[in-house]
């Protein structure tokens, strides 16, 4: 009676087979995230808003949230990217904060001591200071204002001294175009904690855009907004922070799961949310990763923003 063949060779050829697979599957989905936390996505929104002055029917934003600089390499290229992105000939550039955050090199020389935590904050400086200054470089019409967002080093006194960017801390600037003023108000990163009050008595009537970089201050920011004007639609809010969740698959979300949750699952495609009372706010994605370049179901994006009256 011949003897029977052991079914382990099988089973081992099997076993490397699937093993083989699921290298093939993982690298796949490394190489896509990889390619698409490179492309970035411009999306153009017609946005209607109530008592819009007649002379800044049609005038446009650029909204750039979270580039995530951390070297001056980074810098350069994306001071390059946003001139590029003037080509559409904005009248007005809006940045939503988190423009520098450490990547995962120099988060893992932390960790392991071989930096110190004060070194990383130089770093970062250093690669905002490189983007300020190739930032000078352009000029819009109605000016570039931005927020710091929770993973902005402290603005110092010289680099906001030396940058044609405003940064604005709680404050209201009035962009002007073609002889109209449009108010922008921005809000400072740290007002997102818990029981800060905003108050917007000092910035007129009329339509208004609110910049913040933490969209968990939504709230805050729409009661303050509420006791200016009962007209929600005379108003657009503009965050970032979520990054999109980075890795969003379905109803998971990699980053700020709670944030997610709350807004960009009840946006638009394009991420803006409205709610019953009309008042709109759009939360961006981003341009930048956190610590590492990769995306997967979201992608970077930039927004080309025309008012429009109604």
């Amino acid at each position: 009676m011949p003897a029977k063949k052991s079914k382990a060779p099988v089973r081992a050829r099997r076993g490397a087979l699937g093993a083989l697979l699921v290298l093939i599957l993982l690298s796949l989905t490394l190489l896509l995230g990889l390619i698409n936390a490179k492309t970035l996505r411009v999306v153009y929104l017609d946005l209607p808003i109530s008592g819009l002055d007649p002379r800044l029917e049609g005038s446009r934003l650029l909204y750039v949230s979270d580039l995530k600089i951390s070297n001056a390499r980074q810098a350069r290229q994306s001071a390059r990217l946003l001139s590029r992105l003037c080509s559409a000939q904005p009248d007005v550039m809006l940045l939503g904060g988190d423009l520098c955050s450490a990547d995962l090199f120099s988060s893992l020389s932390v960790m392991l001591g071989v930096k110190t935590r004060l070194q990383l904050e130089e770093q970062l400086q250093a690669a905002r200071s490189a983007f300020l200054l190739e930032m000078n470089r352009l000029s819009l019409r109605g000016g570039i204002y931005a927020v710091l967002g929770d993973e902005d080093p402290g603005l110092s006194f010289e680099d906001e001294r030396r940058s044609n960017i405003r940064f604005l801390k709680n404050e209201v600037a009035f962009a002007q175009i073609h002889g109209a003023r449009l108010p922008i108000y921005g809000c400072a990163a740290n007002a997102a904690q818990e029981g800060y009050v905003f108050s917007f008595s000092d910035t007129g009537s009329g339509p208004m855009l609110i910049l913040f970089h933490d969209p968990g201050m939504y709230r805050q920011v729409a009661l303050a907004a509420s006791k200016r004007s009962k007209n929600a639609r005379e108003y657009l809010l503009l965050s970032g922070h979520t990054l999109g969740g980075q890795l969003r698959l379905g109803k998971f979300f990699l980053l700020h799961r709670d944030l997610n949750r709350l807004y960009t699952q009840h946006a638009d495609e394009n991420g803006l949310y409205a709610d019953d009372t009309g008042l709109r706010m759009l939360v961006s994605p981003g341009v930048g990763s956190q610590l590492f370049p990769f995306r997967l179901g979201t992608r970077p994006s930039a927004y080309i923003i025309t008012l429009k009256a109604g």
